[in-house]
């Protein structure tokens, strides 16, 4: 028989906020910019290893609706940041996608977003011809880690 796998629902939480004012069908992405692992072969094909620590860095772009309870949230947390960066507590949360196996069956992928900053300013954009994303607020965070787990 072959896989199925049937996502949606998918959620976001972060310092105990559930989000919901999501504005686009790509509303969010979590990628990891770096290798968490390096080696180089050297002569005799001698090859030598070292993790990445920077690997288990995690960046997320979310897009909310511009204006919506979410982007005062974030847009709060950012103005902190902003004004008193050394006391700063760090973001934490969750990023959780559901997954079914087409018999009921839910799985949870859920990624645990710790030590997290808004690392840009929201940009704004605005369009005569109806433009939808002139609506967003696109915020950008980075985590120090975003281990994953599948159950």
């Amino acid at each position: 028989m072959s896989s199925v796998a049937m996502s949606g629902n998918d959620g976001l939480v972060i310092n105990n906020r559930i989000f919901s004012d999501f504005g686009t069908a790509t509303w969010g992405e979590l990628t990891f910019p770096n290798q968490v692992a390096n080696m180089k072969t050297g002569k005799n094909g001698n090859t030598i290893y070292s993790q990445n620590q920077t690997g288990f860095n995690a960046s997320m772009t979310v897009m909310l609706i511009r204006g919506s309870g979410d982007d005062k949230f974030l847009n709060g947390i950012l103005a902190n940041q902003n004004n008193n960066f050394p006391g700063t507590p760090l973001l934490q949360g969750s990023y959780t996608k559901n997954i079914g196996d087409g018999n009921g069956k839910i799985i949870k992928d859920t990624y645990s977003l710790n030590g997290g900053l808004v690392v840009n300013m929201v940009e704004g954009k605005s369009n005569a011809e109806g433009d939808t994303d002139q609506s967003l607020a696109v915020y950008k965070l980075g985590w120090a880690s975003a281990p994953r787990a599948i159950g």
